[in-house]
Order: C-alpha cells, then structure tokens, then sequence
C-alpha cells in the first residue's frame, strides 16, 4: 500500500508517481473536463426550448388535437398556418390530418391560408383532396 505523503511503499519501493505530482496533473485535466461538459451542456440548451402552443390554445384548438400536432414535431412556423385554417373554421381533426399529410411528404406545413379560403367560400358542402385521397370533409 503506498503512502500518499512519501510516495513510498511499505518496502521502500515507489508506487509510480507522488501524491503532488498526481494532483498537478488532474486538476488541470479535471478543470477542463468540467469546462467541456458546460459547453457540451449550454450549446444543447437552446433545442430544449418548449413550443409556445398559446396561439392554437387562443384560436380554439382542442387538447388533445394539441397534443396530436406536437406529436408530430410540429414548428413554431407551422403554429400560424394551422391557426389561419381554425380560424376560418376548419375542424381540429382536420387541421390535423393535413398536417399530417404534409409531414409525411417531408415537407412543413405552409398551407394555412390556402386551406383558409378554400374552407370559407360559400359551398355547403366541401371535400378536401390531397394527393387523390380524401382528408377531409367539412360540412357547413
């Protein structure tokens, strides 16, 4: 067993380095590790920044429908096109599955306002298609 002061065994016999040599080593290395896991740590903060969901909330938009867009990674520039399209009186579930559809082409939803008028021209009854399949009926 070494002793930590002498740096010497019981035998005599040197146990590698001293106890001062040791700590001149770490504390640098200790200092700059404790430096690189901050900067690890503030460069990923600024991607835990939650979504401001209160313009889906203040348009009308439901919980759970809520709760479905951010399960589908939806961003803070597709949170205006879906509330244009609630606002024109476009249900939740619709809202949703046209999102849906858009995220599943790859693509961010910038519809909003296309689907806004679509919806509040004067037809009693409108289907919506997207790539030949039916998304959505909204019946007025």
């Amino acid at each position: 067993m070494c002793n930590r002061d002498s740096g010497r065994g019981r035998m005599g016999v040197r146990c590698g380095m001293s106890w001062s040599t040791f700590r001149k080593i770490i504390r640098p290395k200790g200092a700059l590790c404790v430096i690189a896991a901050f900067v690890i740590f503030a460069t990923g903060c600024k991607h835990m920044v939650p979504l401001d969901t209160k313009p889906l909330d203040a348009a009308g938009v439901g919980y759970a429908s809520i709760k479905k867009l951010e399960a589908l990674k939806i961003t803070a520039e597709e949170i205006p096109e879906v509330v244009k399209m609630r606002s024109a009186g476009f249900p939740d579930d619709g809202c949703v599955s046209i999102v849906q559809i858009f995220h599943q082409r790859g693509k961010p939803f910038d519809a909003g306002e296309a689907v806004a008028e679509v919806s509040t021209a004067s037809v009693n009854d409108a289907v919506f298609f997207l790539g030949g399949r039916q998304v959505v009926s909204l019946h007025t």
